[in-house]
């Protein structure tokens, strides 16, 4: 029998026996991704894609872990998108919209900064979203 497990996870296939080690993701977030697993940022961000950045619910999260998005010609910092994504410990700045909750709605945005926005630091597209300490 073989098991083979994928994800997040490092994996390795033998015959008859599992291995399975946990590990942190093999990827760094960047700009112009689609977050749709729990994600800690390593590094503040210059962004020039559009949107910098999308986290998709119900299983996308992003802890900006105290970092610094920046745009740099994106008018879209964060877009939340689907059901109940999650942002939180970060900054957002000099986009003409910092985060963007879109989709079905139900998102979590906690310990955001928003500023030297042009037209909106969190524009509300959804419904029953929580917003607190930002």
């Amino acid at each position: 029998m073989v098991y083979e497990f994928r994800g997040s996870a490092r994996h390795f296939v033998v015959p008859g026996i599992l291995y399975f080690a946990l590990g942190s993701s093999a990827f760094a977030v960047d700009c112009g991704d689609t977050i749709t697993s729990p994600e800690v940022l390593d590094q503040d961000l210059v962004c020039s894609t559009e949107p910098a950045l999308t986290i998709m619910g119900p299983t996308g999260s992003l802890d900006m872990a105290e970092y610094t998005l920046r745009c740099d010609g994106s008018a879209v910092g964060i877009q939340i998108d689907g059901v109940a994504a999650f942002l939180s410990n970060g900054v957002v700045t000099l986009c003409d919209i910092g985060i963007s909750l879109d989709g079905t709605g139900a998102h979590n945005i906690q310990a955001i900064r928003v500023d030297g926005t042009d037209i909106s630091g969190i524009a509300v597209n959804s419904s029953f979203n929580s917003v607190i300490q930002s």
